[in-house]
């Protein structure tokens, strides 16, 4: 498992194939989370958890479509939990629908 915390309330946690975001993530918080991720974890991320954040922006998607990109090779699509509805209306307008394969809680 390994974790980053970004401040008290906002973390990056993977575990066996399973990114688990929570707090705000904004454009800041992503940065570090994707430094972070390259420095360190070479592992197959599956599933996104998103059932913890309160904010998001479309730096979050951009991680999303780029951990996409590294399952291009995989037989199954990046599953992505419990995008928040102003998340959702950003899949919407950049029309990525076919791209992002995102559930509710």
């Amino acid at each position: 498992m390994t974790l980053v915390n970004l401040s008290e309330d906002t973390a990056a946690v993977v575990d066996q194939g399973c990114l688990r975001l929570s707090g705000q993530m904004t454009h800041a918080a992503i940065s570090l989370i994707f430094n972070q991720w390259r420095k360190t974890t070479h592992s197959s991320i599956d599933v996104v958890d998103l059932s913890k954040v309160t904010h998001i922006d479309s730096s979050c998607l951009a991680l999303l479509l780029w951990l996409q990109l590294q399952r291009s090779d995989a037989k199954a699509p990046l599953q992505v939990l419990a995008l928040p509805a102003s998340a959702q209306d950003l899949v919407g307008l950049y029309d990525l629908t076919d791209v992002i394969d995102w559930r509710s809680a």
